[in-house]
């Protein structure tokens, strides 16, 4: 998220908070699981599909996990990084 210019930041904060007020009860068009304990956060900066990767932590807390611009091409690639992410913060953190 530290490409994100202020704008861009000031929009995925506005988004996080939804899902923070929401929790574990956000459903599509802003969130989808992805199976496994892993969801996307889903949105659009400007023409730009963004998605945020997320877990709950066994306490219930959101852990964001990895960004990237949705493209048709890289999102297996994409999901497969936020698993791994997610797989190492279940080691550190669960």
């Amino acid at each position: 998220m530290d490409s994100l210019d202020v704008v861009e930041w000031d929009r995925t904060v506005v988004v996080i908070d939804r899902l923070v007020a929401l929790g574990s009860t956000a459903r599509m068009p802003l969130s989808r699981s992805l199976g496994e304990g892993l969801f996307e956060l889903r949105f659009t900066l400007g023409p730009t599909a963004r998605r945020v990767t997320y877990r709950f932590s066994k306490d219930g807390r959101i852990v964001l996990l990895t960004t990237f611009r949705k493209q048709r091409n890289n999102e297996r690639t994409e999901i497969a990084r936020a698993r791994r992410a997610a797989e190492d913060c279940a080691r550190t953190n669960p």
